[in-house]
């Protein structure tokens, strides 16, 4: 059995808190399911990225050679920073797609030489 997430809306007349932010759709899972240590917060995390690309059929998804360099960056305030991108839902992001900077993206600045990847988002970490 297949657990995941997702957001199919945005704003509509339904619902009227969507946003397809799938970093935030993790904190409410985290959040709603009482997930507070570091592992959980990390299963609400798989939940929106790796289990709903694998429901979706996407084989080519996350941080690996040969995949689509499609990403997002965050950043986090400590090692373990998947994790705490999940509690905190970080707002400035860096969107590369593709293998290109979209929009001001580029501007953005992190602290370099201690950045990781996990689930398919590219995590900085400050000192």
């Amino acid at each position: 059995m297949h657990v995941f997430t997702g957001n199919d809306n945005i704003q509509d007349a339904g619902w009227p808190y969507g946003n397809g932010d799938m970093l935030q759709r993790a904190m409410l899972i985290g959040y709603r399911s009482g997930f507070y240590t570091d592992d959980e917060l990390l299963v609400a995390l798989h939940m929106a990225t790796h289990a709903s690309a694998a429901v979706l059929g996407m084989d080519a998804y996350g941080l690996k050679a040969g995949n689509d360099a499609t990403f997002v960056i965050v950043e986090a305030p400590n090692a373990a920073a998947a994790a705490a991108a999940v509690a905190a839902v970080p707002a400035q992001r860096v969107i590369v797609r593709g293998g290109r900077f979209q929009d001001d993206s580029s501007r953005l600045q992190f602290e370099s030489g201690k950045a990781g990847h996990q689930h398919g988002v590219g995590i900085t970490t400050a000192a």
